[in-house]
């Protein structure tokens, strides 16, 4: 999976479907713009969702290393 999927949602019923994939992976909505996607999680560290007035700007992944 890359890194973003964009998610389709239905405007009838206000619905997303999302895919199952092998990697775990986090689901964005934001109604205020009417979009949605997928995030991959990083294996060690944080994906940190940035945000300007109420609406999704993007995504930060800081990763970690273990000793």
């Amino acid at each position: 999976m890359k890194d973003w999927q964009e998610l389709q949602i239905n405007p009838v019923n206000k619905t997303v479907t999302v895919p199952v994939g092998n990697e775990p992976a986090m689901v964005l909505i934001d109604p205020k713009q009417g979009k949605a996607g997928l995030v991959r999680l990083v294996e060690h560290g944080d994906v940190v969702v940035k945000c300007y007035q109420g609406k999704i700007t993007g995504f930060d992944e800081r990763r970690s290393v273990r000793l």
